[in-house]
C-alpha cells in the first residue's frame, strides 16, 4: 500500500504543471471580499441544508468522504452524489430543489 501510495504521488507530481514566475503572469482584477462573501452566501442558499454541510465539512473543514458519511450516517457513495448536485448547484447548472 505505501509503494501504490508513492507512485501515486510521484505520478500527481510528474503530471503538475510547472511553477510560474509570478513577474510573468498578470494579476487578476480582485473583486471586493464583501461581493465575494455575498455571491457565496446567495449560492449557498441553492443547496439543501445536508448538501450545504456536506460541502462546508468537505471543502472548507477539509473532513474526507468517510468522515462525512459517519458523521451523516450516510454511504460514502451518497455523499459523493450530494457533493456532485451540490457543486452543479452552486455553479447555477442545476435548478432542482
Amino acid at each position: 500500500a505505501a509503494f501504490r501510495c508513492f507512485c501515486d504521488h510521484r505520478r500527481r507530481r510528474a503530471a503538475a504543471p510547472p511553477a510560474i514566475d509570478a513577474a510573468t503572469v498578470p494579476a487578476a482584477p480582485t473583486a471586493d471580499a464583501h461581493e465575494l462573501a455575498d455571491e457565496l452566501q446567495q449560492r449557498l442558499q441553492r443547496v439543501t441544508e445536508l448538501e450545504r454541510a456536506l460541502l462546508l465539512g468537505f471543502h472548507r473543514d477539509g473532513r474526507s468522504l468517510r468522515e462525512l458519511a459517519d458523521r451523516h450516517g450516510l454511504p460514502v457513495n451518497t455523499v459523493k452524489s450530494h457533493l456532485y448536485r451540490a457543486r452543479l448547484r452552486l455553479q447555477g447548472k442545476d435548478d432542482r430543489p
